[in-house]
C-alpha cells in the first residue's frame, strides 16, 4: 500500500499546547491508503485532531523510501506502514510585539 506525504501550514487553536505561543508552524503528516483522496482526508483529520487549523498545502505526493531518505523521515513513514498514519509538528514560536 502506498504511503503518502503531506507538509501543512497550520495554526494552533484554542485547547491547543502550542495556543498563545506559536503563531504557527509545519505539520508534516504520512498516510498509508490505496486511495490519494482518502489519504488527503485523514491527514487534514489528524491536524484537526491534534488542535490545529489548516492554512494551506505545502507539499504533497506519494512518499518512498530510499536509501537516501533521511533516518528521521524513514521512522515517520515505517510508524505510518504499521498505524496507518504518523505525524509530527513543527512549531515556529510567536515574536514579541506582532500580536
Amino acid at each position: 500500500m502506498p504511503i503518502f506525504a503531506f507538509m501543512f501550514k497550520v495554526k494552533p487553536l484554542f485547547g491547543s499546547p502550542d495556543y498563545g505561543v506559536a503563531a504557527s508552524g509545519y505539520a508534516c503528516v504520512y498516510v498509508c491508503d490505496d486511495v490519494p483522496k482518502r489519504a488527503v482526508d485523514k491527514a487534514l483529520q489528524r491536524v484537526k485532531d491534534e488542535g490545529y487549523r489548516y492554512i494551506r498545502t505545502e507539499k504533497s505526493g506519494e512518499a518512498e523510501i530510499t536509501d537516501s531518505t533521511p533516518e528521521e523521515q524513514r521512522a515517520m513513514m515505517s510508524k505510518a506502514e504499521k498505524h496507518g498514519i504518523s505525524s509530527v509538528f513543527v512549531i515556529t514560536p510567536e515574536k514579541p510585539g506582532l500580536n
